[in-house]
């Protein structure tokens, strides 16, 4: 839909390594992001996207069929969008745990926790609703090399004490 805070915001995700953004349940900032990732495993060759949630099923849900996927889906089909060669289904049966397009891009979905991606070159990761997290702390401590090596962190959540809270009130 046409939100002028949907348009800053995706003029600001493409500007900044780290972002974090509080948000309600009425805003589309889930939305928004998804799309933003999926941008840019279509739009950049070899990239590493990881959509990364409290739990490894959510996440998969957000790659599945009701929202990434979803996405895609709908693109329009002159364009020449990198194909969708391989999809794998997720433990919970609600989504997948990893999407492969033919130009080499892969999007990941990961549980939280500080040690899930330390073994990968992420260029993009999306962290959602981050003040449920048992290692929120512990998990941005981890992507830390990310954002110093050029890749994107984006987070989200809706109100809750903790770390994100703090994060976003410089405490």
């Amino acid at each position: 839909p046409e939100k002028e805070y949907l348009r800053y915001v995706a003029g600001v995700w493409q500007e900044e390594n780290l972002l974090a953004v509080p948000k309600s349940r009425r805003m589309l900032m889930t939305w928004l992001f998804l799309c933003l990732h999926l941008w840019a495993a279509l739009m950049r060759p070899n990239a590493a996207v990881f959509i990364q949630s409290k739990k490894q099923e959510d996440s998969e849900f957000l790659l599945g069929e009701d929202r990434l996927m979803f996405v895609y889906r709908q693109l329009p089909q002159e364009f020449p969008w990198p194909s969708l060669e391989k999809a794998m289904a997720g433990k919970s049966g609600r989504g997948y745990s990893y999407l492969r397009f033919a130009n080499g891009s892969y999007v990941a979905a990961v549980g939280q926790g500080p040690d899930q991606l330390r073994q990968y070159t992420a260029s993009h990761v999306y962290l959602t609703e981050v003040a449920f997290w048992e290692w929120a702390e512990e998990t941005f401590a981890a992507l830390l090399p990310t954002v110093q090596g050029g890749g994107k962190v984006t987070s989200d959540s809706s109100a809750g004490p903790g770390f994100f809270d703090s994060f976003m009130h410089g405490g």
